[in-house]
């Protein structure tokens, strides 16, 4: 069985930045889906009711990767098992 994650590049789709748009998985492999954080005060109140902006920097990471980058999902995490 493999033993590691395989990126899935394309320099038609970026040719400026090493960017993997995919990747897969070996077989046997356990898959973990990361569900999304929720804008949430301390009391568990909603955050900034109605403002998108203020609910995404109560959810949103410190950095980007790219100038002018809004947003960024990350879904999925594979574990090897060895």
């Amino acid at each position: 069985m493999p033993h590691a994650v395989k990126l899935i590049r394309s320099a038609s789709l970026s040719g400026v930045a090493e960017y993997a748009y995919a990747s897969t998985a070996p077989a046997g492999s356990r898959l973990i889906f990361l569900a999304g954080a929720c804008p949430l005060n301390e009391d568990g109140s909603t955050a900034a009711v109605g403002d998108y902006a203020g609910q995404a920097a109560k959810v949103g990471v410190t950095v980007l990767g790219y100038n002018d980058q809004l947003v960024e999902i990350e879904a999925v995490a594979a574990v090897l098992d060895s």
